[in-house]
């Protein structure tokens, strides 16, 4: 005897408009634009028609789900969550590490549904500008800000930027960078010894 149909329960409109592009979201990743609503329909337990109860039509639906992959709250959620007592550099290094994670889920999206599609949202994920998540890795960083050589609107901008060009696919193709390196180069630099005299001894060079 065939094992019956299981059905998810009854939600609100709300709640299951967001299942179902919960459903959706992995489906797209796999497929692109080619997901069809019966693949849909069978990842969220649900009947094909109670997908266009809550979406007008599957463009739409594929849509909102793209949408949903830029949307900043749940990364500015877990910036949020964030321990404020915790040392600089592992508390920056656990933000680099969310930042990563959305850019590498809207990097694996925009190759899976393509750059050029007419309707992926703006972003501002290495541009200069207002940036509700950069805000929030400045809030993480608020009590040592001061610490800082640079202002907190240009620290905020440097960072973005290295942590774009550390997470960009293509970028880091043959030389993944990880949330420590950057946070490390964020707050060091690349010198061996920033404390030490620009004018010392080079190695092997006669005293006066």
């Amino acid at each position: 005897m065939p094992l019956p149909c299981v059905r998810a329960p009854a939600l609100p409109p709300d709640q299951r408009r967001q299942a179902i592009i919960t459903a959706t979201l992995p489906l797209l990743r796999t497929f692109g634009p080619t997901v069809t609503t019966r693949q849909i329909a069978t990842a969220a337990g649900i009947a094909e028609g109670t997908i266009f109860r809550v979406f007008p039509d599957k463009e739409t639906l594929i849509q909102k789900t793209i949408e949903s992959v830029f949307d900043p709250e749940a990364a500015i959620a877990e910036l949020e969550a964030l321990d404020p007592e915790a040392e600089l550099q592992p508390r920056l290094t656990a933000a680099v590490e969310i930042l990563q994670r959305r850019l590498r889920d809207v990097f694996h999206l925009i190759a899976t549904v393509g750059a050029a599609h007419r309707r992926l949202p703006h972003t501002s994920l290495a541009s200069p500008g207002p940036d509700a998540v950069m805000d929030a890795v400045l809030e993480v960083l608020g009590p040592d800000l001061p610490r800082l050589r640079l202002e907190p609107a240009e620290a905020g901008h440097m960072l973005r930027l290295l942590v774009f060009a550390g997470t960009h696919p293509v970028m880091t193709a043959t030389a993944p960078v990880s949330a420590s390196q950057i946070a490390d180069l964020f707050l060091h630099g690349s010198l061996a010894s920033p404390t030490a005299p620009q004018n010392a001894q080079t190695p092997g060079e006669p005293s006066c």
